[in-house]
């Protein structure tokens, strides 16, 4: 049984059908066409133009290759710890998990969406330095008291 391995750069990609397949650029120029890239459940991606992964090719025939793993030099993240995962696009925004703390960074908009989202913990606003407790205007405090100063900005309810 041979098999050939070899490195490919993908050119185009089509994600409509049941496959993701790949336009291909292999070794020495080949081109290669309808390339299947599988990838793990649960995790869908589009590698930009340029992305580079391992092609392989059952018994030797390039028309039963795969495209294994595909990176962009340009937008893969850099100098992680072991251990540590990042998921990440081709335009800046990322959600990683670093030692003890879960980052979402970039984008304009960040939308949670669930029946009831719940907050545990010491929730800061604008910064890890925020040490101002907050209040709902027109709460009523422990005392009766109706909360009228040290509002929260920018921080909406319905």
């Amino acid at each position: 049984m041979s098999h050939s391995i070899f490195r490919g750069a993908v050119q185009e990609t089509d994600d409509d059908g049941d496959l993701q397949t790949v336009r291909l650029l292999g070794p020495r120029g080949e081109e290669l066409t309808k390339v299947h890239r599988p990838m793990p459940f649960g995790l869908a991606s589009h590698a930009p133009v340029g992305s580079h992964g391992i092609g392989l090719a059952a018994h030797g025939e390039r028309e039963l290759a795969v495209l294994l793993g595909a990176e962009h030099a340009d937008k893969r993240p850099r100098k992680q710890a072991a251990g540590e995962t990042t998921i990440y696009n081709g335009h800046g925004q990322a959600v990683s998990i670093v030692k003890n703390a879960v980052r979402i960074a970039g984008g304009e908009t960040i939308t949670l969406t669930a029946g009831t989202i719940i907050l545990a913990g010491v929730v800061k606003l604008g910064s890890a330095d925020a040490n101002r407790e907050l209040a709902l205007k027109g709460s009523t405090d422990s005392a009766g008291h109706t909360e009228t100063g040290n509002l929260a900005t920018k921080v909406y309810g319905i």
